[in-house]
């Protein structure tokens, strides 16, 4: 445990406590300098660094040091300066005042966040590199590539020694634990690859800087991720091309059940600490068994090591951990030898590492803590072996489709002691379903409830797209913690450092989507899908009925191969007129742009009279012989491979019948964002992919008999209401996003979402109503940018109102700049101060992390809501510049930016001197 001893480490600890850091030392106990003088403060990706307090340390060993370490920074805390060198810059380091530090710890802080490393070459790279370069000398040996693993490890034991040229690997391996044929292996390889690889590995040149790898740093806090990555690459990759051009072909076999995902060290830290933390008696207990059923090369374990060893924890550690790879067992053979021989010692630890399938067979052993990241395979992907071992292992807690990740953690909660803990990682998918309750419930029989997340940041998995869930079971939990944090890259980061500072609030910006949360008093392991929410939800109000009860929201077909049944209208106007007839016409999710869905695709729609009645290909090309000579036949091999192809191989994959009984008047996209509903005035006879809504007999009621000849205005109001960002933001709350900020629109998310009832908005509303109508009919024929300024945010003010059943308040109406976002109005106003260059560095942070959570729309109303006129050209440009990126998303940007240029060259700029350096 670290522990601070001089007033300089003081400052230390109020960074760790201020931000809920993980505090630890850098160097490990035989380190040949101060280890005291020396400590990592630990967050996610962004906010972890080390620290050096009252000790000379010039930069380019700092940079050395942090770089060997994955950390991006090293701080160096002097009596009245503080310095700080980002590897990648070891001649640029910056400069601060101690007692401003003291002062504004939470200032330093964001910037380190914010000083982001722009070298890709970090440590694992370099360590890739390493291992690619082994694995091409495994090939030139004429030797398997599953022998690449162990003289990678052999080569990294060697690097550690400090003697690249002619290694002592006899010597090196009473050090470490390496597999038991690494001296064969080695022996095999060229004495001159061996020491010019390891000459390489040794060091990377940074500008005019040569850093030097420290390997007891990258073994001690980058192992996880740098072994993780070797596994992915030893069973996914190539070997890469040596100096003379040749290849080493990938020829290891992986032996693995289900889709690995490798555990993001952040995250198996938290998860460990709230594991151990579930154990009031730890302290009390002379010797513990910490396990990992599922364990690859140790990632958990060696986090779940480091967090007993910051616990001070001083009885014996057994170390557990099963897999099937064989090579996954040697690297954390490896890294679990390098780290308990540092902490606590070969005396108080032992290592009990095998290969075995633990889904199909029971442990041998109770842990008294189980830490774990199972293999994912959802069930459309299990083969008949995988589902009835999954079957066997789940029995009564079987139901639906499960994945195969739920038989993992079974087993491990019944081997749990009764006392013990358990902390996993496992697709959120299993704590929504309905389908899944059994099973949350045999898990909670067995061992309470202490915490239960989701994380909906889709890039938490390096090489996977996944939104994540995580439980902590066991033990005696004082409450039962629900988790949630939001999409965007610092939210997992931000929700771990106040677990561990206790807050159950995101204090963030009121304006801002809100990044994450943390509840009390989960019932459950069950957990409704959505983003976090701050507060109570305004949209729960007086005159909202379900959107179920207006209208039946039904999925669109699925042609299983659009080019053989999509067509353009014109194509089908050349068939002849009996065979034009067997095409519908449809809306395709491609087709919805900007809440308008103006063009039209014909679908080949071979089901109903008399089209069903078409027995066989035969009967096909005699009642269709002109589409089915120049179109149909040259897809049939493709048709018939289909996974749900039939004997009539030319029809739809999924038909859905329902949406030719009933019309819908929204089309939706599968996955939206406002502007991704459309209006479908023309009342298309199908919808291709997305969902379309048909209308209730209420809702029907509600039109009026005039709809059919005439689009009354409720229609155009409920338009403008669903392409609104108060309504995604309903849709956030009770859906799922994707990684591009969009949600699924599947019925089973939005059936119960809240929709005014606009039959029952009394007269005083009316006049809001009767506005939405305005833009809602200017949202469907494309010309929102004629509207006066400020409509749009008139319009989000005005759905607000009508929600909680009030009308608007007479400021929001009077105001100038009423609805003007209020990141955007300090920043316009700031121009007139002398502080107006802080605020545009602070309106380009608020942008990117409204961009990053999907709040396109915001961004684009804000837009429409500025004078050009009224900015300098510094703010000005710095809007242009700050929203290039995103253009695309927002369709007001072209608009802006010729304004824009008409306010330059008035002031004789040129535009394009403005946006320099930018791809226009």
């Amino acid at each position: 445990m670290y522990t601070p001893r001089r007033d300089s480490e003081d400052v230390v600890s109020l960074l760790a406590r201020r931000h809920g850091l993980a505090l630890a030392y850098l160097f490990h106990a035989d380190a040949p300098t101060d280890r005291g003088s020396h400590a990592v403060l630990l967050d996610g990706p962004l906010g972890s660094f080390a620290v050096s307090t009252d000790v000379e340390v010039d930069s380019t060993q700092a940079s050395s040091w942090v770089w060997s370490a994955n950390l991006p920074h090293h701080v160096l805390i002097g009596q009245d300066r503080v310095h700080v060198t980002r590897w990648d810059q070891p001649s640029a380091q910056v400069t601060w005042k101690r007692q401003h530090l003291e002062r504004e710890p939470d200032e330093f802080f964001d910037y380190l966040r914010r000083d982001r490393v722009q070298d890709p070459r970090n440590v694992v790279a370099h360590a890739m590199d390493l291992f690619r370069r082994v694995r091409t000398a495994v090939a030139h040996a004429d030797l398997p590539d599953q022998c690449a693993m162990t003289a990678y490890l052999a080569l990294l034991a060697a690097s550690a020694t400090g003697s690249p040229r002619d290694p002592d690997f006899d010597r090196i391996g009473q050090a470490y634990a390496l597999p038991d044929d690494y001296r064969e292996i080695v022996r095999r390889l060229s004495p001159q690859t061996v020491e010019a690889t390891l000459e390489h590995f040794s060091g990377l040149q940074v500008a005019d800087r040569t850093l030097r790898v420290y390997p007891a740093l990258a073994m001690r806090h980058a192992s996880g991720a740098i072994f993780q990555e070797a596994h992915y690459t030893l069973l996914t990759g190539t070997g890469e091309p040596d100096l003379f051009g040749v290849v080493a072909p990938a020829r290891a076999q992986s032996v693995s059940r289900g889709v690995v995902h490798f555990t993001p060290p952040s995250l198996a830290r938290g998860l460990s600490e709230r594991a151990l933390g579930q154990l009031d008696d730890l302290h009390e207990r002379p010797e513990i068994l910490i396990a990992d059923i599922t364990c690859g090369s140790g990632a958990f374990l060696i986090e779940c090591l480091r967090t007993l060893e910051r616990l001070d924890y001083k009885g014996h550690i057994t170390v557990y951990g099963r897999d099937l790879s064989p090579a996954a067992i040697d690297m954390a053979r490896f890294v679990l030898g390098l780290a308990t021989a540092e902490w606590p010692g070969p005396q108080r630890s032992r290592i009990d590492l095998g290969i075995q399938d633990t889904l199909r067979e029971a442990l041998d052993v109770r842990p008294d803590v189980i830490v774990m990241n199972p293999p994912f395979m959802a069930w459309p992907s299990q083969d008949a072996i995988d589902r009835e071992t999954l079957r066997a292992v789940l029995g009564s807690a079987w139901a639906g489709r499960p994945d195969i990740s739920t038989g993992f953690v079974l087993r491990a909660v019944e081997a749990l002691q009764p006392n013990g803990a358990l902390a996993a990682l496992l697709p959120a998918s299993t704590l929504e379903t309905e389908a899944g309750s059994r099973w949350r419930d045999r898990l909670r029989e067995r061992h309470p409830v202490a915490l239960v997340a989701r994380f909906d940041n889709l890039s938490i998995f390096s090489h996977a797209t996944v939104r994540l869930g995580a439980i902590v079971l066991g033990g005696r939990p004082k409450e039962a913690l629900e988790v949630r944090s939001g999409p965007s890259p610092e939210a997992v980061g931000d929700v771990l450092r106040a677990l561990r500072r206790g807050e159950r609030e995101d204090d963030g910006d009121t304006n801002a989507p809100v990044a994450w949360t943390i509840r009390p008093g989960a019932t459950g392991l069950r957990l409704a899908p959505g983003l976090p929410t701050r507060g109570e939800a305004w949209w729960n109000g007086p005159r909202t009925v379900p959107i179920s009860a207006l209208f039946e929201v039904k999925q669109g077909i699925r042609t299983g191969h659009n080019p053989a049944f999509v067509f353009s209208p014109a194509e089908i106007r050349s068939l002849p007129p009996e065979e034009q007839a067997a095409f519908r016409s449809a809306i395709t999710s491609d087709d919805i742009v900007g809440g308008r869905a103006p063009t039209r695709v014909m679908i080949f729609y071979p089901h109903g009279t008399p089209w069903d009645e078409i027995v066989d290909e035969a009967e096909l090309v005699a009642r269709l012989p002109e589409f089915a000579t120049r179109h149909l036949l040259r897809h049939r091999e493709r048709l018939q491979r289909r996974a749900r192809a039939s004997a009539r191989w030319w029809t739809l994959s999924l038909p859905r019948g329902a949406l030719t009984r009933g019309r819908p008047i929204f089309v939706t996209k599968y996955f939206a964002a406002p502007g991704g509903i459309a209006l479908d005035a023309e009342r298309a006879e199908l919808v291709l992919q997305g969902f379309g809504w048909i209308p209730t007999e209420r809702a029907t009621a509600m039109f009026g008999e005039a709809w059919g000849r005439t689009v009354p205005a409720s229609i155009f109001a409920y338009l403008a209401i669903l392409n609104s960002n108060a309504f995604f933001e309903i849709v956030a709350a009770h859906s799922n996003t994707t990684r591009g900020g969009q949600f699924d629109m599947s019925q089973r998310y939005v059936d119960d979402l809240p929709l005014i009832d606009l039959a029952q908005v009394p007269p005083e509303q009316q006049p809001i109503v009767a506005d939405l109508a305005t833009l809602g009919r200017a949202i469907h024929v494309g010309e929102t940018a004629t509207l006066p300024p400020g409509a749009m945010t008139d319009a989000e003010d005005g759905i607000k109102a009508l929600y909680r059943g009030h009308s608007l308040p007479s400021e929001l109406v009077t105001s100038k700049n009423a609805g003007t976002p209020a990141w955007l109005a300090r920043f316009i106003e700031a121009e007139k101060n002398p502080d107006g260059r802080k605020q545009r560095v602070t309106v380009l942070v608020d942008l990117r992390q409204r961009a990053k959570a999907g709040a396109f729309v915001e961004i684009d109303n804000a837009l429409r809501q500025v004078d050009p006129s009224e900015l300098n050209d510094y703010a000005l440009s710095t809007l242009l510049r700050g929203t290039f990126a995103m253009r695309l998303h927002l369709p007001f940007w072209t608009t802006f930016r010729d304004r824009a240029a008409d306010v330059f060259r008035e002031r004789g700029r040129d535009l394009n001197a403005v946006m320099i350096g930018l791809n226009r």
